[in-house]
Parts: structure tokens; C-alpha cells; sequence
């Protein structure tokens, strides 16, 4: 399905007040091939993450990886959400994160708060709220020395305040979120006295929620949820930590997260920022 706003625009330059949303119907080829696409990559993930255990026979079992990690940082957001403002967005913000790892299977919840703005329009500057939240849950099975492979179920929730500059329509509400699944790769290595960690993790199907307007209207103008597949969706996450002392608790790192969802109005995001973790008693999540 097409879409487009048809409203009048704002005093202000490119920022505009939405006020209909008009769709026209495309045929049902794609929707067929999303079908086929989504059954292709569930039996990819699915047949990844049966290999795991095969893979793994023979390796030795990874010590106790049991325990509790917190994490704080700060980030840098960058986005453009086609459905709020045809102008790109970026800012700074915070995040943090809480998890729990067992030998094999480790949870966590996540989350930032950043605020955004972008260029000025007729001497104002529109602004937005980002706020984030993720809980995710990953299984990895070791392969070789260093090496664990595995699967990672995600699900995240975003909400954007978005103030226009036009007065007449100060301020929106706009949802995205998404639960995906996909194969997930982690290298350990060590240098010197410290550790350093590599992970990524490309989502290959999932489900994606993106109303088309302000929230409040989600029920006249909104989108439901929908089967989607890469590379329609890119939520692709990358971390690289280093843990200076292998007997101490305390970590730090770098993570890289970049959604891109191609949709009638497209949202992009980059998210990167560095933070300081700590592990008492038990590996990182």
C-alpha cells in the first residue's frame, strides 16, 4: 500500500501539520513474496540454530557464566521517521542496560533517553524525545576456542515526543517497535591481562509495528503488525567490549545499532555510544 499526507504546510519551512492520510492499494504480489521470504528465513534461523548444538560437540564446556551485569553509557542518536518530519534528527542521550546470564542462555533489558533536534527552519528549531525500550534473550553454544554461535530473540518499543515548530500543532506522538529473530555470532579473545569481545547480531524475520501518524490517531490512521523480513527490516547490532583485568568486575564498550525499515514513510535510526558495565561475580550477558 502507497501512502502520503495531504495537509498545508506550517509557518515554518518543511515542518508540517499531517492531517490525512491517503493510501492506495498496491497488488498482492509482495505480500506474497513476503510470505515466501518469511518462511525462507524462519527455516534459515531455525536450521542455524539446530546446527549449534551439532557444531559444538566435542568442545569443552565454558566455565560458569552465571550472574548479574549493569551497564550505563552514554549515546548518540541519529534518525529520520518519514511519518514525523521529512528533517533528519540527532542528539545525545543515555542508556542503560540489565541483564542475567546463564551457561548458555542470557537475558536483558535495555534501554535510552535522548533528546533530539534538527536544523533550523525560519528561526526554529524542531526537537524530539526519543525514548527506548528492548528486552531481549540470546543463546549461544560455543564452536571452537572463543568462538559461540547461537540465536537471539529481540523485542523494542520506541515513543517520540516530536515538537513541531508550527504552533498551531505543538506536539505528536509517534510508536515504532519491533520483535525479531535471527543468528547471533560472539569472539573472545585476550590480550595481555584483559579480554576483549566481539558480537553481532543480524535479525533476519521478524514483526514490526509502525503507526503511520501520531499516536493518539493510531486507530483511524495506524498500521498493524506485520511479517517482515530482511532486507525490508535492518535491525542489526554490533558490541565490542574490553574487560582490562580478567579477575575484576568491571567492563567497558562500544555499541552500534542501526534499524532501517522501508515501509510507505521510511524510519532510519543509528544509535552508537560507549559504556562502563559491571559483573559481579559472573561474565557479561
Amino acid at each position: 500500500m502507497r501512502c502520503a499526507w495531504l495537509g498545508r504546510d506550517g509557518p515554518h519551512g518543511p515542518e508540517r501539520r499531517h492531517t490525512h492520510l491517503a493510501c492506495v492499494p498496491e497488488t498482492g504480489a509482495r505480500s506474497v513474496n513476503a510470505r515466501r521470504g518469511l518462511g525462507l528465513c524462519a527455516a534459515v534461523v531455525l536450521g542455524w540454530l539446530s546446527a549449534v548444538p551439532v557444531l559444538a560437540l566435542g568442545q569443552a564446556r565454558p566455565p560458569s557464566a552465571r550472574g548479574l551485569y549493569v551497564a550505563v553509557g552514554a549515546t548518540l542518536v541519529a534518525l529520520r521517521d518519514d511519518a514525523a518530519s521529512p528533517l533528519a534528527y540527532g542528539g545525545l542521550g543515555g542508556r542503560f542496560e540489565i541483564g542475567i546470564a546463564g551457561a548458555w542462555v542470557s537475558a536483558d533489558l535495555h534501554g535510552t533517553v535522548a533528546e533530539l533536534s534538527s536544523t533550523l527552519t525560519d528561526g526554529n528549531r524542531p526537537r524530539e524525545r526519543d525514548i527506548r525500550l528492548g528486552l531481549g534473550l540470546t543463546v549461544l553454544r560455543p564452536v571452537s576456542s572463543g568462538v559461540r554461535l547461537g540465536g537471539r530473540l529481540d523485542a523494542r518499543l520506541s515513543g517520540r515526543f516530536h515538537y513541531y515548530g508550527d504552533p498551531a500543532f505543538q506536539r505528536a506522538v509517534f510508536m515504532f517497535g519491533t520483535a525479531t529473530l535471527g543468528p547471533v555470532a560472539e569472539w573472545v579473545t585476550t590480550i595481555g591481562s584483559g579480554r576483549v569481545t566481539m558480537v553481532g547480531a543480524l535479525p533476519l524475520a521478524g514483526i514490526a509495528l509502525r503507526p503511520w501518524s501520531d499516536a493518539r490517531l493510531v486507530l483511524r490512521a495506524g498500521q498493524g503488525p506485520r511479517f517482515v523480513t530482511f532486507p525490508k527490516l535492518l535491525a542489526a547490532s554490533a558490541r565490542v567490549e574490553w574487560t582490562p583485568r580478567l579477575n575484576r568486575p568491571w567492563r567497558v564498550g562500544y555499541r552500534l545499532d542501526v534499524v532501517r525499515y522501508h515501509d510507505a514513510l521510511r524510519f532510519r535510526s543509528v544509535t552508537q555510544g560507549f559504556y562502563a558495565g559491571f559483573a559481579p561475580g559472573g561474565r557479561r550477558p
